[in-house]
């Protein structure tokens, strides 16, 4: 776990709040953040990364978060948020909709469209929780995520519940979990969003039976794709043929989500090569297997999208996790055939 503050009374709090700014702007979902009591501004927050999502517990005096329309034209990382208040207030404006979330109440967001938080509107400071995981990790259509934002939605009881007293407990303590478990933390979280979003969609009623059959088929194609996900006959033709629609069906259903299946699939592939590649429990097994085990039958075709996705290797991302030098950085480090001074100093600190 992570842990960052913005408290220390000997710095302005004009410079705190510009520190912060400029970590929120180098984030995946990046926003600029702005306060009219600068001079007072302070914040805590704490971070539990669990690779392929993490999740944030904040406590921050008032401050404003925009998500800017210029932002989301330069990026759309294609994440979604998902924010409860534990005290204080939050106010959360997206896609036309705003609504003020007190105690008990959760929000969500995404980075398709502009989005502003206001933080602790009349309120001295609020704690929150927050999770920020790709859209893909959600198994439900884009359409039904975009019709939830900025909704408020309780977390007394239901999934909702379930949601806050799990993250209470990861944010609290992290300690108890190895770094192998990170995968398995994950896909809870997603999985307990997943459940809390589609319980809230069927509580407003805003499908139509035939919104609901096609929901229902999209799951069971979701479903199917997850459970074969390692199998390199997984394609368009083998889904539609398992669902008994036709190909030209199956990308019709797909065109809301703004992506192909087959990309979608791409996408998900390398997740799961990168998950592997981060756990510690697969450090002896060769890159090239982990690639074959998750259906990428061509090594250098695995490569070239790993880079494009990721913008390192495989290999690169393997030693990113361990935080021993690449094998880039080691060749660089030797001068003559002798350790460099770096190489030396690094071997004995």
């Amino acid at each position: 776990m992570i842990e960052h503050h913005y408290t220390d009374p000997r710095i302005p709090g004009s410079r705190r709040l510009a520190t912060f700014d400029a970590c929120q702007q180098n984030e995946p979902l990046a926003a600029h953040v702005s306060s009219t009591r600068a001079d007072d501004f302070r914040t805590r927050l704490r971070v539990v990364d669990l690779s392929s999502l993490d999740v944030v517990a904040l406590q921050a005096s008032s401050c404003r978060v925009d998500h800017t329309p210029a932002l989301v034209t330069e990026s759309d990382p294609q994440l979604c948020a998902v924010v409860l208040t534990i005290d204080g207030g939050l106010e959360l404006q997206q896609d036309g909709r705003e609504t003020l979330l007190g105690p008990d109440q959760l929000g969500l967001y995404t980075s398709s469209t502009p989005f502003r938080l206001d933080i602790s509107p009349g309120h001295p400071t609020t704690s929150l929780l927050r999770v920020q995981l790709p859209k893909s990790r959600l198994a439900i259509p884009d359409h039904a995520v975009d019709g939830l934002t900025a909704v408020p939605i309780t977390s007394r009881y239901g999934f909702g519940a379930l949601l806050k007293d799990f993250l209470f407990r990861l944010t609290g303590d992290s300690s108890e979990f190895r770094t192998d478990d990170l995968y398995r933390l994950a896909e809870l979280v997603a999985d307990l969003i997943t459940a809390l979003l589609a319980q809230q969609r069927g509580r407003d009623g805003g499908a139509d039976c035939v919104d609901v059959a096609r929901t229902a088929l999209l799951q069971r194609i979701d479903d199917h794709v997850h459970d074969h996900l390692s199998d390199p006959e997984l394609s368009p033709r083998s889904i539609a043929a398992a669902q008994h629609i036709s190909i030209g069906h199956l990308h019709r259903l797909f065109t809301d989500r703004g992506y192909t299946i087959a990309a979608w699939i791409r996408r998900l592939r390398l997740e799961r090569t990168r998950q592997d590649l981060q756990d510690p429990a697969q450090d002896l097994v060769p890159i090239h297997r982990i690639a074959t085990h998750w259906g990428f039958a061509d090594h250098s075709t695995f490569t070239r999208a790993f880079r494009r996705e990721y913008g390192m290797t495989p290999q690169e991302a393997r030693f990113e996790r361990s935080g021993r030098p690449t094998p880039r950085t080691a060749q660089s480090v030797l001068v003559d055939g002798s350790p460099s001074t770096a190489a030396t100093s690094r071997g004995t600190s």
